[in-house]
């Protein structure tokens, strides 16, 4: 928790964290990362109380993007268009699939741009689990 802290004064952006920071049941938040000053991008993994699934029970990378990463063919929403669903959740539009390839084959992932915001949660838990994170995520000061 004293890095979300530490991470909310580095960024040169109001991020999307959970609503008070809560977490599904029985999760904790394992490490936050992000690089050097100014910070426009940060990742949080999340791992389970079981420990079944490590720190990839959730996982959440948020970065500023600027137009022109919008529109670059490498960028996951583009890359991936053909096969992505959108998904409505509470707070917006999401958009879902599932990895493609080995070692994560079929795990879920979830994007979704707000602003100039990218916003992707994957990780191994439940399609669920991470939708009602998703949707967890608003504007934090």
């Amino acid at each position: 928790m004293n890095d979300l802290r530490t991470l909310r004064s580095e960024l040169t952006f109001e991020p999307f964290l959970p609503s008070d920071l809560a977490l599904p049941a029985g999760d904790l938040y394992n490490r936050v990362t992000w690089s050097s000053a100014p910070v426009t991008g940060f990742g949080i993994f999340i791992s389970a109380q079981s420990g079944a699934w490590g720190s990839l029970a959730l996982h959440m990378d948020e970065s500023v993007m600027s137009p022109a990463d919008l529109r670059n063919p490498s960028f996951p929403m583009n890359a991936f268009k053909s096969i992505l669903r959108p998904l409505r959740l509470s707070n917006g539009v999401w958009f879902e699939m599932q990895q493609q390839h080995a070692p994560w084959r079929g795990m879920w992932i979830l994007m979704r741009v707000d602003g100039n915001i990218a916003i992707e949660v994957d990780g191994l838990s439940s399609k669920q689990l991470l939708a009602q994170f998703a949707a967890s995520l608003v504007r934090s000061a």
